[in-house]
C-alpha cells in the first residue's frame, strides 16, 4: 500500500457527514394520498377528503335534516367507511417503498484493532453501482405507487356502486313496507265485510274464510315488508360506517338525472376512466423499468478507503476498488425473471381490457332491459290500473260498482305500484353497475 497522508479524525467525520448528506438528498418525496381522494372526488362528482381521526363525522355541506339522499350517502361512506379507510391507510405500504427505492446503500466501515504485534487496519467500502441504479429503482417504486394508487380508486369505486345499490333496497323495501300495509288494511276491510255479508246470507262462508285467510297473509306480508326495511336500513348504515352515536336519517327520493350513453360512448369512456385499466398500464411500466434495472446490475462496483497503522512507518491510507467480475453470473436468472414479467404485464392488460369491454356491455345490456321494463310498466300496466280505480270509485259514488269491487281493484292498483318500486330500483342498481364498469358517474364533469 502506497504512502498517503495522515488522515485524523476530523476528515473521517467529514467523509461520514458528507455521505450522510446525500443519502438524505437522494430520498424521494412520495405523492401524497391527497391523489386518491381528488380522483374520487372527480368520478363520483362528491367530496371525498375528510380530515383525520376516526368518529364518524359528516361533511359540512350536507344537512341530514331533509333526509338523505344518494350522492350524500356515497360521501358519507367514503369519508366513514372502515374497511375503505383501512385499504386507503395501506397505501402508506407503497409509500414507504417509494422512499426506500430514493436511499443509497449506507457505506460499511471494517476495523480490526492492533493487538501484540497486530497493526491496526480500517476499510471504508460504499457500493456505488446504486448511483445508476436508483432511477430505475425510483421509477419502479413510483409506478407500484401509482398502480396502489388507481387500486384504492378502484375500492372507492367498489363502496360507491355498493352504497347507490344499498340505498336502492332501502329505498324500494321502505315503499314496499307502507304499500304493504296499506294492503294489509285493504284486505282487513274485505275480510269485515265479508264477515258481515255472510251474516245476512249474502256471501259463504267459504268467501268469508277465504278473505280471513287472505287478510292474516297481507298482514304477515307487512310484517315481513316492514323487517326487510329494517334490515335494508341497517346494511346501507353498515356502508356509511354509521355507529351507535350516529343520529337517525330519513331517505330522501333522488331522482335520476344521468342517461347513459350509448354502448360505444360506453366503451369509449371506460377505456379512459376505469383505474384497473391504468394500473394494468402502470404495471407494464413497472416491468418494463425493472427489466432494464435487472440488466444495469451486471457490474457491481464497490469504492474502498483502506487504511493501516504500521508502527514503522506511521498512519497510512489509500483508495480502492472492488469489482465484481461477471464471468459466470451475468444475472441471467434476474433478466430472464424481469422478461417474464413484463410477458405477464402484457397479458394481464389484453385481458383486463377484455374484462372492462364485458364489464360495460353486460351492464349496458341490463341497464337497457332494466329501464324498458320500467318504462312499460308505467305506460301500459300502472295506467290501466289507475283508469280502472278511478273508474270503480266513481261508479261507487253513483251506486253501480260494489265497495268489495272497488277494494280489489284498488289492491291490484297497490300490487302494481309494488311492482313499480321494484322495477325503478332494479333501474337504479343497473345505473349503479354501469357507472362503475365505466369507472366514473355519469353526472360527473
Amino acid at each position: 500500500m502506497r504512502a498517503e497522508p495522515n488522515l485524523g479524525a476530523p476528515a473521517w467525520a467529514s467523509i461520514a457527514i458528507a455521505t450522510g448528506a446525500l443519502l438524505a438528498n437522494c430520498a424521494l418525496t412520495p405523492e401524497h394520498p391527497d391523489h386518491v381522494h381528488s380522483e374520487l372526488s372527480e368520478r363520483i362528482a362528491g367530496d371525498a377528503e375528510r380530515p383525520d381521526g376516526t368518529d364518524f363525522r359528516i361533511p359540512e355541506t350536507i344537512s341530514l335534516e331533509d333526509g338523505l339522499d344518494e350522492p350524500d350517502a356515497v360521501a358519507i361512506a367514503l369519508w366513514n367507511s372502515p374497511a375503505f379507510r383501512k385499504e386507503l391507510a395501506a397505501l402508506g405500504f407503497a409509500r414507504a417503498d417509494l422512499i426506500q427505492a430514493g436511499l443509497l446503500t449506507n457505506p460499511v466501515l471494517t476495523a480490526l484493532f492492533p493487538l501484540g504485534d497486530k497493526q491496526f487496519e480500517a476499510a471504508l467500502g460504499w457500493a456505488v453501482e446504486g448511483l445508476w441504479t436508483r432511477p430505475r429503482r425510483a421509477a419502479i417504486a413510483q409506478a407500484n405507487w401509482r398502480k396502489a394508487a388507481d387500486g384504492i380508486v378502484a375500492t372507492g369505486l367498489d363502496l360507491a356502486r355498493d352504497v347507490r345499490i344499498a340505498f336502492a333496497d332501502a329505498t324500494a323495501t321502505r315503499l314496499a313496507a307502507g304499500t304493504c300495509e296499506q294492503i294489509a288494511r285493504l284486505s282487513d276491510r274485505r275480510a269485515a265485510i265479508d264477515a258481515a255479508r255472510v251474516r245476512v246470507g249474502q256471501v259463504s262462508d267459504l268467501d268469508a274464510a277465504v278473505s280471513a285467510a287472505d287478510a292474516v297473509s297481507a298482514r304477515a306480508r307487512a310484517q315481513v315488508a316492514r323487517y326487510d326495511a329494517g334490515q335494508a336500513l341497517l346494511a346501507l348504515r353498515r356502508l356509511l360506517g354509521a355507529d351507535s352515536s350516529t343520529p337517525p336519517f330519513e331517505l330522501a327520493p333522488t331522482p335520476l338525472i344521468a342517461r347513459p350513453p350509448s354502448l360505444e360512448q360506453a366503451l369509449q369512456r371506460s377505456a379512459q376512466a376505469r383505474p384497473e385499466l391504468r394500473a394494468a398500464e402502470l404495471e407494464i411500466e413497472s416491468a418494463a423499468e425493472r427489466l432494464g434495472w435487472e440488466r444495469w446490475r451486471i457490474l457491481r462496483l464497490t469504492v474502498l478507503l483502506d487504511a493501516n497503522n504500521p508502527r514503522a512507518t506511521g498512519f497510512e491510507a489509500g483508495p480502492g476498488v472492488q469489482i465484481e467480475l461477471p464471468l459466470f453470473d451475468w444475472n441471467q436468472a434476474g433478466v430472464a425473471r424481469a422478461e417474464s414479467e413484463v410477458e405477464r404485464a402484457a397479458w394481464h392488460y389484453v385481458a383486463t381490457q377484455r374484462q372492462i369491454a364485458s364489464e360495460v356491455s353486460l351492464a349496458h345490456a341490463a341497464w337497457l332491459h332494466a329501464d324498458s321494463e320500467l318504462a312499460r310498466h308505467r305506460d301500459t300496466a300502472l295506467p290501466g290500473l289507475e283508469l280502472s280505480a278511478s273508474i270503480a270509485r266513481e261508479g261507487q259514488r253513483r251506486g253501480s260498482v260494489s265497495h268489495t269491487r272497488v277494494l280489489e281493484i284498488e289492491r291490484a292498483l297497490l300490487e302494481s305500484r309494488l311492482k313499480e318500486f321494484e322495477l325503478d330500483a332494479n333501474r337504479r342498481r343497473a345505473l349503479a353497475r354501469l357507472e362503475r364498469s365505466i369507472g366514473r358517474s355519469l353526472n360527473a364533469p
